[in-house]
């Protein structure tokens, strides 16, 4: 009889305390929420770190990391996350798309380019990093090479796409 109420009490205990703990978590994703949103960027990293550190799979608290540290400009730190990502996820072409987006904003051209074309190679139909391309082929001066990643962009629906082949257009008027 009081093996069963041990094991009982033991259940009882156990459960108060997983329901503590997602509550805890809960709470603390609440906290991170907010602090994002109010651009206190350093305390919800802090949080979102803590989140992560507990479920390394939860993509909200990998988001949440991800977003901070380009808030704060820490693209070092941005680009290693993500490559530990990528490691961990090789068939998810936007972790690719990301990282290049990071690479760009560091001014590593040629290497955001390699990941989008890997992103590509992996979803030849994700729009975002044919637009991508042009918009750096652009930026560089590489009008022609621009237009094509731009006519890919636009023939898979990406209506930004539509904005740059209006600058584009007028490049091709001017004859530069």
């Amino acid at each position: 009889m009081i093996h069963v109420f041990r094991v009982m009490l033991l259940a009882v205990v156990l459960t108060a305390l997983a329901h503590a703990q997602v509550a805890d978590e809960r709470n603390t994703l609440r906290l991170a929420q907010v602090y994002e949103q109010a651009g206190k960027h350093d305390e919800a990293l802090r949080y979102y770190r803590d989140l992560f550190a507990a479920k390394p799979d939860n993509s909200a608290y990998f988001e949440g990391v991800r977003r901070c540290l380009l808030a704060l400009k820490q693209y070092t730190e941005a680009v290693s996350l993500l490559g530990e990502r990528i490691r961990r996820f090789p068939a998810d072409e936007q972790l690719l798309v990301h990282r290049g987006g990071v690479y760009v904003l560091m001014e590593k051209v040629d290497s955001a380019r390699a990941d989008w074309k890997k992103a590509i190679a992996l979803n030849p139909d994700i729009a975002p990093s044919y637009f991508d391309l042009a918009l750096v082929r652009y930026a560089q001066k590489d009008y022609e090479e621009s237009w094509k990643w731009m006519l890919e962009a636009k023939q898979r629906g990406y209506p930004r796409a539509v904005q740059l082949e209006r600058l584009l257009m007028g490049h091709r008027r001017r004859g530069s």
